[in-house]
């Protein structure tokens, strides 16, 4: 079973960009996906046929939801935002 996937990304700037993208499998290894991804100084994304680069300077922070199923390590789980 897969499960649809949302990913934002908001900018140093103020600026978001969201993608969505057609599902990952649940038991895919999102945790080592997430290490490699944080070794690079891109993020990098496929969408529409054009490859997109985002340089890690100029990002705040990302967004992806719904979140994993399987709990990843250094994760604080069951915060509540606040404001």
């Amino acid at each position: 079973m897969s499960v649809q996937r949302r990913l934002t990304i908001h900018f140093n700037d103020g600026n978001r960009l969201s993608f969505g993208f057609p599902g990952l499998p649940e038991n895919a290894n999102l945790a080592a996906q997430i290490e490699g991804l944080l070794r690079d100084q891109y993020l990098m994304i496929e969408a529409e046929g054009r490859l997109l680069m985002f340089p890690f300077a100029s990002i705040k922070y990302i967004e992806s939801s719904p979140a994993p199923s399987r709990q990843l390590p250094n994760v604080l789980h069951g915060a509540t935002i606040l404001g």
